[in-house]
């Protein structure tokens, strides 16, 4: 087996549980932070090996969810650091590479790749709209939070998304791969709205610091 893979599947595993620590752990607390730190350099790693085998087997269909995995959590980690939303050049960068592969995933025609496509369309614009702000975003009013939580909780559907394909693509039926795709968005989705409304709700966001 490949390093490359052996890599891959050892980084996705970890961002997996991480990830689901994560979620699970109370906000703030050291055990959220140190899982979150972990699972940001795991999904680094899943997308750089994912970018490097997508490349040398020609496979720009996972390369384009690589990306989108990757720049959700990359948005996601930056929003705890950069709280007033003031972008610096990385943050333009991944922004702009974003909307490009935005660009190549609906055109390609392919409908899990259209979905995810536009996902990634709205959190990258989304993004862009923040930093093209006049003045930093007040820190009152907790975008940073909100932002933080949807795009480490689209990195990980994203995460499950693959570990689900993985294991279960040679069980399903042909006609219903596209349900496999799809179903960790629309099972999860929810999950990201219920964490948005949960903190938009409390006076004093949680005291996130990396």
């Amino acid at each position: 087996m490949p390093a490359a893979l052996i890599l891959h599947i050892t980084a996705g595993f970890i961002a997996l549980v991480t990830g689901l620590i994560a979620i699970i752990a109370r906000k703030g607390m050291k055990i959220h932070r140190a899982s979150g730190k972990i699972y940001f350099w795991s999904m680094l790693a899943v997308a750089v090996t994912a970018m490097f085998m997508s490349l040398i087997k020609d496979l720009d269909f996972f390369l384009m969810i690589a990306m989108f995995a990757f720049y959700s959590a990359y948005a996601g980690f930056r929003a705890i650091r950069n709280k007033t939303r003031r972008a610096s050049i990385p943050d333009w960068l991944m922004t702009a590479v974003a909307l490009a592969t935005c660009g190549f995933m609906v055109a390609s025609g392919n409908i899990i790749l259209i979905v995810f496509g536009i996902i990634f369309a709205l959190l990258a614009i989304s993004d862009a709209k923040d930093f093209l702000q006049k003045e930093p975003i007040s820190l009152k009013s907790k975008r940073w939070l909100l932002v933080h939580i949807s795009r480490m909780m689209s990195a990980y559907i994203a995460t499950v998304t693959a570990f689900v394909v993985v294991n279960l693509s040679d069980v399903v039926p042909q006609q219903l791969n596209v349900v496999v795709w799809l179903a960790p968005t629309a099972i999860l989705t929810p999950l990201i709205i219920y964490f948005i409304r949960r903190y938009s709700a409390k006076t004093t966001p949680a005291p996130v610091h990396i």
